[in-house]
């Protein structure tokens, strides 16, 4: 039997630092600083064009992490999140140094409009060949999630005339944009939580997981395909402002433990949480019970946080994702960086090749100037079977309506 083909993604962050490196920002050979100019961001679409990657994925939020001490203080002192310029003002540049490699930028249906962020994406879809997808971001609250729901059938809506009243959005009109190469642009999503795995089989052509091992990896992913068929750097390691990510990510405040002595959770309404993050991580290290410090925790985050974190040959990392491939069944994975660009170069010109040599990574692009979603699935649009599709525009017409549009723009050699 033919080994499983993945796909792989680069995870980056629109300011200074990597998404889950603190601190690594300050070698010499780093080039994070420049990301507040373009040919930076060019560049990375290049090298990820030459390594046959999928997507460049910007991980993306709209507040930085006030959790710790009671402010940005720590974050901002450390470097780490914060500062975070838009994607969208630079995914277009991106997509004309390539042809094949996708962008996906994450957009909040808590805070954006259903007609804006639609309008949004249709443009960026258009400008990019087809080559854009989103990622749905929102608070984890059931509530928000029946707001997201709402929001999506908003959405789906936009190549129609809508009249559209819910419990959260009232609209009636139609977009401005005319129908983009993939219509609706393939969705990422985080799912977990009870409302979230329902909200992310519904939409997502992908959904990303938090997973620390491949066997807490195939129990999510396992779950996740029922319910969608139902439905070396040390040196730099910036513990203080993984500690602080910590607490931006639980929304538990933990700066009144000492850095280097072992947190007495007693008497926190948030230990059992905190409690089962530790046996994650502990988990995943495959060490003897330690007691857990800042420091500890704090050096967990700044070096890779909640994911699997292989150090290595280029043999011995694939071989780490042949496990997960081979025990959790996983589709792709969304690799992050320690130093720019020194990792997202180490991935092309050394994990790349071994994983093409196993057969677990195309040779190239499936096709080459394709959309995101016919290189992702095979097909150009949303199949029949999404529920997206069921808000497709089929009436008596339709087809004829972009023929002809299709026409005008070949007879002006567009």
């Amino acid at each position: 039997m033919a080994p499983k083909r993945i796909q792989i993604c680069f995870l980056e962050i629109a300011c200074i630092g990597g998404y889950t490196a603190s601190g690594q920002w300050k070698r010499p050979e780093d080039t994070s600083t420049t990301k507040d100019k373009l040919k930076y961001y060019t560049d990375l679409a290049k090298l990820a064009d030459r390594g046959k990657v999928s997507a460049i994925f910007f991980a993306d939020w709209f507040v930085g992490f006030d959790v710790y001490g009671g402010g940005l203080d720590t974050m901002l002192k450390a470097g780490h999140q914060v500062a975070h310029l838009d994607p969208y003002a630079i995914v277009s540049a991106m997509a004309a140094v390539t042809e094949n490699v996708s962008f996906a930028v994450t957009q909040s249906t808590t805070y954006s409009t259903p007609y804006v962020l639609a309008r949004q994406f249709s443009a960026l879809d258009h400008l990019t060949g087809g080559r854009s997808l989103g990622r749905e971001s929102f608070m984890e609250h059931d509530e928000r999630y029946s707001l997201a729901d709402e929001f999506m059938d908003v959405v789906y809506k936009q190549d129609q005339e809508i009249e559209h009243k819910g419990n959260y959005f009232n609209m009636s009109g139609r977009s401005q944009v005319h129908p983009s190469p993939q219509r609706t642009p393939a969705l990422f999503q985080a799912g977990k939580f009870k409302f979230g795995t329902a909200f992310a089989t519904k939409h997502a052509a992908t959904i990303f997981l938090n997973c620390v091992n491949a066997a807490q990896a195939k129990k999510t992913i396992s779950d996740m395909r029922a319910a969608a068929a139902a439905n070396g750097p040390l040196a730099n390691a910036d513990p203080v402002a993984g500690f602080a990510q910590f607490s931006g990510y639980t929304g538990i405040d933990l700066a009144q433990f000492l850095l280097d002595e072992p947190m007495d959770l007693s008497g926190m309404s948030q230990a059992m949480a905190i409690q089962a993050v530790f046996r994650a991580f502990e988990a995943s290290e495959g060490e003897e019970k330690q007691l857990w410090t800042p420091r500890r925790l704090g050096m967990c985050m700044a070096l890779g946080g909640l994911h699997p974190c292989p150090v290595g040959t280029a043999a011995e990392v694939a071989d780490v994702i042949q496990d997960w491939i081979d025990e959790a069944d996983i589709d792709g994975c969304n690799i992050g960086n320690v130093t720019n660009p020194g990792s997202w170069e180490d991935m092309v010109d050394l994990l790349v090749p071994e994983l093409q040599r196993r057969g677990l990574m195309w040779e190239d692009y499936a096709k080459l100037g394709g959309t995101f979603r016919e290189n992702l699935l095979g097909s150009k649009q949303l199949r029949d079977d999404p529920y997206g599709s069921s808000f497709s525009w089929k009436e008596a017409g339709a087809s004829d309506c972009v023929a002809k549009v299709n026409s005008v723009k070949k007879s002006k050699g567009e």
